[in-house]
């Protein structure tokens, strides 16, 4: 961010559990009022989590299926890793 702001471009960043639908539109709602024309010109979505298991070592996704991965584990690396940036994208983009 200081780099970018020695080039007069102005950022703002926002913390946020991204894993909560909440405090996902706390962070949607935030990053527009803060903005001085009402909306976001970048996201970046860079969350991301999980358990670290065995499964984890897997180079392809299509592998997921054949290996050890609970409903649980699987949700959970959703609701951190891809539900955030369908959420955050959809609120966003009707500003």
């Amino acid at each position: 961010m200081k780099e970018l702001e020695e080039y007069g471009v102005t950022v703002h960043s926002i913390k946020a559990d991204v894993g909560s639908v909440k405090e996902c539109e706390r962070l949607a709602s935030e990053a527009i009022a803060w903005s001085p024309t009402g909306g976001v010109d970048i996201l970046i979505s860079n969350a991301g989590g999980g358990k670290r298991t065995d499964w984890f070592d897997v180079q392809l996704f299509m592998l997921l299926a054949k290996v050890k991965v609970t409903v649980d584990e699987w949700d959970e690396l959703f609701a951190i890793n891809t539900r955030p940036s369908f959420i955050l994208t959809k609120r966003l983009s009707t500003v």
